[in-house]
C-alpha cells in the first residue's frame, strides 16, 4: 500500500521509501534485536575453526533435508518472480489503458492486499492448521494454494477476479514457511541447527535471484503470462515432492515404532529370563 500510495510521486518514490525503511530496520536489528542462542549452547571458538566445510554435504546427504530444502527453492521461486514481474503483467494485460503510475498505484494495492492477507494467515490461521493437520499437510495445502494462483495468473484478466486468486498466494506463504522451517529445524541438534537455517536462508535467496532472472526472461523472450505458467510447473513438481516428504516421513516413522517395539520386546524377555 506504502508503495502504491508513494508511486503518486514518481515511479522513483516506493524506491527511496524502501531504502529509508531499510535503513531503519538495519539500525534497529543492530541496536535492540539480542542473540537467540545463549552463551552455554554456543560452538567454542577454537571448535568452530576446526568444524570441515564438509559438514554442509553431511546434511545433503539426508533425503529429507534436500526434500524440504527443494520445497523452500520451489516456494521462494514462485513468490519471487511473481513479484518481480506482475508490475509488467499487470501493464500489458491487465490495466492496458491505465498511464504508469495508475498502473503502479493499483498494483501497489494489490500487493498490499497480499500481504494482508498473509500477516492474518499468519496469526490467524496457522497454528490452528498445523494443530489439526500437522506441519506436513500445512504444506501440501500451501502449495495447493500456490497451484491455484498460478492457474489464475496464467489464464485471468479481469483484475477483480486476479485479486481472489492471488489470496491462495498471500495464505500459502504465510503457513507454508513456517511449517517447512520447522520441518527442518527439526531434523537438527544443538549444534547444527545454525547450519540447516543457513542452508535455508540461501536457499531462499537463491530463489530471490534466480526467480526475478527467469521470470523477467520467460515475459520478454515468450508471453506476460509466461513466468505463471513456468511457476505453475515448478508448483505441480513441489505437490510431488511435499507428497514423497510426507511418504519418507511415514515410513520413518513406522520404522522407528517398529524398532521400539522390538527393544520393548527384547526387554520383557531380559526380564522374563532374569
Amino acid at each position: 500500500a506504502l508503495g502504491g500510495a508513494l508511486a503518486q510521486f514518481g515511479l522513483l518514490a516506493p524506491f527511496i521509501g524502501a531504502a529509508v525503511i531499510t535503513t531503519f530496520s538495519l539500525i534497529a536489528t543492530l541496536l535492540f534485536l539480542d542473540e537467540s542462542l545463549p552463551a552455554d549452547k554456543r560452538v567454542p571458538a577454537t571448535t568452530r575453526a576446526t568444524l570441515p566445510w564438509r559438514s554442509w554435504s553431511g546434511h545433503l546427504r539426508n533425503q529429507t533435508v534436500v526434500l524440504l530444502l527443494s520445497l523452500t527453492f520451489i516456494v521462494n521461486f514462485t513468490i519471487a518472480g511473481l513479484s518481480a514481474v506482475f508490475p509488467l503483467f499487470a501493464k500489458a494485460v491487465v490495466f492496458t489503458q491505465l498511464p504508469e503510475q495508475a498502473v503502479a498505484r493499483n498494483v501497489g494495492f494489490m500487493m498490499a492486499y497480499i500481504g494482508l492477507s498473509a500477516v492474518l494467515s499468519q496469526l490467524l490461521l496457522n497454528r490452528p492448521m498445523v494443530n489439526r493437520f500437522g506441519e506436513h499437510n500445512v504444506m501440501l495445502i500451501s502449495i495447493s494454494m500456490a497451484f491455484f494462483s498460478t492457474l489464475g495468473l496464467s489464464t485471468l484478466v479481469n483484475p477483480w477476479l486476479l485479486l481472489i486468486l492471488l489470496t491462495p498466494a498471500g495464505i500459502a506463504y504465510a503457513i507454508g514457511i513456517p511449517s517447512g522451517e520447522a520441518l527442518l529445524v527439526r531434523t537438527a541438534t544443538d549444534h547444527t541447527r545454525g547450519q540447516l537455517i543457513g542452508l535455508y536462508n540461501a536457499m531462499a535467496s537463491l530463489a530471490y535471484v534466480l526467480g526475478p532472472i527467469i521470470a523477467g526472461y520467460l515475459f520478454d523472450t515468450f508471453t506476460p503470462r509466461s513466468p505463471f505458467i513456468f511457476s505453475m510447473g515448478l508448483v505441480i513438481l513441489g505437490l510431488g515432492l511435499a507428497f514423497l516428504l510426507k511418504s519418507r516421513t511415514i515410513q520413518n516413522k513406522r520404522l522407528q515404532e517398529r524398532r521400539q517395539r522390538d527393544r520393548d520386546r527384547e526387554r520383557e524377555t531380559e526380564t522374563e529370563v532374569g
